[in-house]
Formats: structure tokens, sequence, C-alpha cells
């Protein structure tokens, strides 16, 4: 990723991101249930 959502070929972001109840960030692959990635601490990276 370069700062910019992928596009599924339907044109929906290919990824998503939550935050948990306990401040947590999970970021997933909308298309892969198995494909995701949960952090306590998330920095912004500027494009």
């Amino acid at each position: 990723m370069n700062g910019k959502s992928e596009l599924t070929d339907g044109g929906e972001e290919a990824y998503g991101s939550i935050e948990t109840a306990d401040g947590d960030t999970v970021i997933y692959d909308r298309a892969n249930g198995h494909a995701w990635v949960q952090s306590s601490h998330a920095v912004e990276i500027e494009a």
C-alpha cells in the first residue's frame, strides 16, 4: 500500500480498518478474511 487504498475490480476499497474496544487497530483484506494485522500502536504515514 502506498498511502492510497487499492481498489477491487468492483471499485470498492480492497482493505478496511476498525478500532477495537481496547483501542487496537485492525487492518484487513476485504476479500480474504484470513489476511489481517492487529496492533496496539499505529503511525500515520504522510503521502
